[in-house]
C-alpha cells in the first residue's frame, strides 16, 4: 500500500477532474486509479462528485477557478461563511450562489462521517492493550461503544465450527466528526484484522460495495487496497472489519458470528 498520506492536495484534484469531466483518456484512467487505490481518494472522489452533481443541479459547470475554490473548501478546516463577495461580472452572483451550494455540501460532508474515513482507522497503530474478557459474558470483551461490545474469538467458540481462534492483541480509541469511535485489533497466525465500531446512527454503505445476505444479515463487502472490508451493524451502529485475509469468507464469518447473546 502506498506510503503517501490518504488524501492530500493532488488526491482533490484529481478527484474534481474526474467528477467534472475536465480530465478524459489516459489522464483520467491514472487520476481514477490513484484514487481507488486509498479509502482517502476514494472519499475525495465521493465528496467531489457530490459537489458537481450540486453545481450541474443549480447552473452551469463550474469555472476553473471556482472549481479550484472548491477544491480548497473541502481540503480546508471548517470556518466561519465569508460575509462580502465582490461581483466581478454580470454572472458573477449566479456563480457566488452555486459556490455556496458547493460549500454547503462540502461543510455537510465533513460533519457526517464517511466510511472510507473510518476505514483508515484500522490501518493505524495500537495506543492500548487488548481489552480483557467480559467476566460476566465470556463471548464479549470489556470494551463497548454505547452498549455494543467488542466479541472476544480467542477462546475457541464452537458456534459455528471451525472454532474462532482470532486472539485480540491491541485497541485504539479516536473521533470521527464528534463522534467516538473504537477500534480492536485481532489475529489469526499471520492474518491481522481491524474491528471498528462507531458511535450515533448508521452510516451509508460505501457506493461501490457489494450487498450479500450471510445467515440472516446484510453485509456490504468492498476492497480496500489490499483489505477486505466487511460492513454492517449491530444495534443501529456500524461496524467494519478491516484486513488482510486468505479469503474474504473469514470476514463473512466473523461478522455474523453469535455467541447467545441478542446484540449480535
Amino acid at each position: 500500500m502506498s506510503d503517501r498520506p490518504a488524501t492530500d492536495r493532488s488526491d482533490i484534484r484529481a478527484a474534481l477532474g474526474v467528477a467534472d469531466g475536465s480530465l478524459s483518456g489516459e489522464q483520467r484512467a491514472r487520476a481514477l486509479a490513484r484514487l481507488q487505490a486509498t479509502a482517502g481518494g476514494r472519499r475525495a472522489l465521493e465528496q467531489q462528485e457530490l459537489v458537481v452533481r450540486a453545481l450541474r443541479a443549480g447552473g452551469p459547470l463550474p469555472s476553473p477557478g471556482l472549481r479550484a475554490t472548491v477544491a480548497a473548501e473541502s481540503a480546508a478546516p471548517a470556518r466561519a461563511p465569508r460575509t462580502r463577495w465582490r461581483a466581478s461580472s454580470p454572472g458573477a452572483s449566479g456563480l457566488a450562489s452555486l459556490r455556496g451550494v458547493a460549500s454547503a455540501f462540502v461543510r455537510g460532508l465533513r460533519s457526517r462521517p464517511r466510511i472510507a474515513a473510518a476505514l483508515e482507522l484500522g490501518t493505524r497503530p495500537a495506543t492500548a492493550p487488548a481489552p480483557p474478557v467480559l467476566a460476566a459474558r465470556p463471548g464479549l470483551l470489556a470494551r463497548e461503544i454505547d452498549g455494543v461490545a467488542f466479541p472476544n474469538w480467542a477462546r475457541g467458540d464452537v458456534t459455528p465450527s471451525p472454532p474462532l481462534t482470532w486472539t485480540p492483541t491491541g485497541a485504539r480509541s479516536d473521533r470521527l466528526n464528534g463522534r467516538h469511535a473504537d477500534t480492536v485489533f485481532y489475529t489469526d497466525g499471520r492474518q491481522r484484522i481491524a474491528y471498528t465500531i462507531i458511535a450515533g446512527d448508521p452510516l451509508d454503505p460505501p457506493p461501490d460495495a457489494r450487498q450479500i445476505t450471510v445467515a440472516g444479515r446484510r453485509l456490504w463487502m468492498v476492497r480496500d487496497g489490499q483489505r477486505e472490508v466487511v460492513v454492517f451493524t449491530r444495534q443501529g451502529h456500524t461496524c467494519l472489519l478491516a484486513g488482510r485475509v486468505t479469503s474474504r469468507h473469514h470476514l463473512e464469518r466473523l461478522a455474523t458470528w453469535r455467541s447467545g447473546h441478542s446484540d449480535f
